[in-house]
């Protein structure tokens, strides 16, 4: 029987007999790593119903479930490893659905991407107090249009007086909004409805996904560096609209800060310190800055 010798953080270990876990471990041995012509034609045989091409396409890709999982797991924030895991697989299957081979991403991007965006929500869910109502359809594929406009247009040339209107942090923040186009659909209680599939349709420009989808690793990348406390800082108020009391709430809950009499501006700051180290690390990305 398969034992999952991890430890985290906090000083918890899971290193009990787990059929569950040792069951995806053997999955993952037994299938391969796809590439992008057969994960193409799997993808479209899953669209047109066939749940062979689904289950192969779950299965060969467990191990990134699996490895983003144990990593998120040893940073020790209050959910047992077989629970961050469904959370994984959760985002997983929301990957599959919208993902689109024509754009000429790999698959393992886009879904990484989905994964931990599931494994996040699951932690924020389970640590704060106060749950934060679903995003619309509507404001989301509104986003999506005003944002295929924007790229449409020339980029701004440097030292312009249109650029020196920009926020120091403007960049960040509106970084941050573009990948969370991708992220939102983790916020509606539906992911599998008709919402969903109504966002990507109103997806135009080929060339607009594949770019936030490139903007997206390059956040992901960035978030990763930052300390837990400011990474869950932004997590909460850019990725979930929360509040400054509620991401109070949140890290306190979470065991990151010290107590609940923590004030607002503590936290600010905390967001401030995240979003100069974030710009630091998206200087190629100025084009997506946008004054508001």
């Amino acid at each position: 029987m398969t034992k999952a010798k991890h430890h985290n953080n906090n000083g918890r270990s899971y290193n009990e007999p787990n059929p569950e876990f040792g069951s995806y471990l053997k999955i993952k041995s037994k299938f391969p790593v796809l590439d992008m012509e057969r994960t193409a034609e799997l993808t479209y045989a899953a669209r047109r119903g066939c749940k062979d091409s689904l289950d192969t396409l779950v299965c060969s890709n467990i191990g990134l479930v699996l490895r983003n999982a144990l990593k998120m797991f040893k940073r020790g924030r209050g959910l047992e490893i077989m629970d961050v895991v469904q959370n994984g697989m959760d985002g997983l299957l929301r990957a599959i659905e919208g993902y689109d081979p024509s754009l000429g991403y790999k698959f393992s991007t886009y879904a990484t991407w989905w994964i931990k965006q599931a494994i996040q929500r699951g932690y924020i869910d389970q640590g704060r107090a106060i749950r934060i109502p679903a995003h619309t359809n509507e404001r989301l594929v509104a986003y999506m249009k005003e944002k295929s406009l924007e790229k449409s247009d020339k980029p701004r040339k440097a030292g312009s007086a249109e650029e020196g209107s920009v926020r120091e942090d403007e960049i960040v923040r509106d970084a941050l909004k573009v990948l969370n186009v991708h992220s939102l659909y983790s916020t509606m209680n539906d992911w599998h409805g008709e919402e969903s599939s109504e966002l990507i349709e109103s997806i135009e420009s080929p060339d607009n996904t594949r770019a936030e989808c490139d903007l997206g690793e390059a956040i992901d990348s960035a978030l990763d560096k930052l300390p837990e406390r400011e990474r869950m800082v932004i997590q909460c108020r850019f990725f979930n609209g929360m509040s400054l009391e509620e991401t109070r709430n949140v890290l306190f809950n979470t065991g990151s800060i010290g107590g609940k009499k923590t004030a607002r501006e503590a936290i600010r700051r905390i967001e401030d310190r995240a979003l100069k180290r974030l710009r630091c690390r998206l200087k190629p990305y100025e084009e997506y800055a946008v004054a508001e």
